[in-house]
Formats: C-alpha cells, sequence, structure tokens
C-alpha cells in the first residue's frame, strides 16, 4: 500500500489515499487542538472518514514529536560532550569516582503543593468524535 505524504500544520501526516476535503480539515483541527494542548469534539457524518484522519495525524504529530525530542536530545549530548572538562587519569574520569550516592529523604521530595497539583492533573487534551 503506498502512502501520500500531507504538511498540514507543519506536520508530515501520511496518508493511504487521497483525503477528502473533510479529513483534511479535520486533520488540521486535531493537529492544532494537540498542538495547543485542548479538547476538541469533532462532528462529520457516517462513512466520512472520522477515524482514520484522526489516526493518521495523530500518529504523525507523535512521530513528530518524538523526532524533535531525539534531535534534541542528540544535541545536548553533543553539547554536553564538547563542554566536559573532565580530568581523566588512566582511562577514568573524576565524575566517575566518586563513592557517594544520593539518599532518598524528605528534603528531595518536591514539597511545593501548586507542583503536586499539577502532576495530579489529566494534562492531555481529549477528542470526541460525534457519530
Amino acid at each position: 500500500m503506498s502512502h501520500q505524504e500531507y504538511k498540514i500544520s507543519g506536520v508530515s501526516v501520511l496518508f493511504p489515499c487521497k483525503p477528502y476535503p473533510s479529513q483534511f480539515s479535520m486533520m488540521d483541527k486535531i493537529l492544532k487542538g494537540i498542538e495547543r494542548r485542548q479538547n476538541c469534539l469533532l462532528e462529520s457524518p457516517t462513512g466520512s472518514g472520522k477515524s482514520l484522519a484522526l489516526l493518521c495525524s495523530a500518529l504523525a504529530w507523535q512521530a513528530a514529536e518524538k523526532a524533535k525530542k531525539d534531535l534534541e536530545d542528540a544535541q545536548d549530548f553533543e553539547k554536553a560532550q564538547s563542554t566536559c572538562d573532565c580530568n581523566v587519569e588512566k582511562g577514568k574520569s573524576d565524575l566517575l569516582s566518586t563513592t557517594e550516592t544520593p539518599k532518598a529523604s524528605a528534603e528531595n521530595k518536591e514539597t511545593d503543593p501548586a507542583e503536586a497539583e499539577n502532576r495530579s492533573k489529566f494534562g492531555w487534551p481529549t477528542f470526541g468524535i460525534v457519530v
């Protein structure tokens, strides 16, 4: 099966066929909603390809986010490697020679109530499709 690639809201979306205009519009709204972390309610008639549009756009966004994160991680790693000023002696680094390990204590736990509240909230947008 050959897939066609469409650039929608800055994201490359692979789609197995030519999308209907309603699918293209829906994918645009889905991608914008995900990016803005908004809830979305999408309505479209039966047989208009809602499920395919939702799956293709959500998976494309996820792949794009993973690619961004991988690139950032690689850049951070390269930056850390280029700025490392370790004293390496006999194949051992001072950074690796420490015998101290961090101890779990009440001091290491976050005490900010706002942080705890933010972690407990449901942070991902939800989507509803009306059939």
